[in-house]
């Protein structure tokens, strides 16, 4: 895990304005990468990762048919459990402006949490931004809902600009785009895009945070911090999980855009 990082950090010399910088990003590369050695090790070890490892020893040993698990979504589990029946739902509005008012104001305290919850982003929201929609006929506007989000990791600076939109079905959207230069920041627009709830501000956001554990996590599926065509982890998917009180809880993975 610790080669890789140190190949990533050299291979980046050109965004380094002194050596003082180059030093810092290769020693973060060798902490980072024994640190993440050190957690693999400790969550390999875990009771909870052993029980687990049992209980599905023993599950083959009853059933080795595993054809039945081909059907089951990688993704969606935290979706399913908040669309089960008894779950909050929110009563449709007679008028299309009053929905429109409800949920501008949703946002609007969705980004004030979000704000709260990462102290040292840059979060700027603009609720009467605009964006034209031209057609060969016309053209009409479109309120847009404009959130930029701005926060530094190691060696990189990553910036989201998030909008609102409608899929074809008429049902809202909200759409992410990663700013960069380089092949790893249209990447991640790939990856967001591609995401379950389109329709859920808070998740996009969670999603976007997700990204600030930098550059040198491996990924959840292959284990390697670069794929084929040496790019890191473009992707963060949710899973959920049992603490060690049993209670659920949700935590974020790192995925390359060709391991989802």
């Amino acid at each position: 895990m610790t080669i890789p990082n140190i190949i990533h950090a050299l291979a980046a010399t050109k965004t380094y304005s002194s050596p003082e910088q180059l030093y810092r990003a290769l020693s973060h590369a060798i902490v980072g990468g024994s640190s993440a050695l050190v957690h693999l090790r400790t969550a390999w070890n875990d009771p909870q990762t052993n029980n687990v490892l049992e209980h599905v020893k023993q599950s083959y040993q009853k059933n080795a048919d595993l054809s039945a698990g081909a059907k089951i979504s990688r993704y969606g589990w935290a979706d399913e459990a908040e669309t089960e029946p008894g779950a909050d739902t929110v009563a449709p509005t007679q008028s299309g402006q009053a929905q429109d008012a409800t949920e501008e104001e949703d946002a609007g305290k969705i980004v004030e949490k979000y704000k709260q919850a990462n102290a040292t982003f840059n979060v700027n929201y603009d609720e009467q931004a605009h964006r034209i929609e031209a057609s060969n006929s016309s053209s009409r506007v479109i309120r847009a809902n404009l959130l930029k989000v701005k926060y530094k990791i190691p060696t990189l600076i990553l910036s989201f600009v998030v909008t609102k939109d409608q899929d074809t079905a008429g049902q809202p959207t909200w759409k992410a785009e990663s700013i960069g230069n380089g092949k790893l920041f249209p990447a991640m627009t790939r990856c967001i895009a591609s995401r379950p709830r389109p329709g859920e501000l808070k998740y996009l956001l969670d999603m976007i945070a997700a990204y600030k554990d930098g550059r040198i996590v491996p990924c959840a599926n292959c284990r390697r911090v670069m794929d084929n065509s040496t790019l890191t982890c473009a992707a963060r998917r949710s899973t959920l999980f049992k603490d060690a009180e049993g209670d659920d809880g949700t935590k974020w993975e790192a995925f390359h855009e060709s391991c989802l």
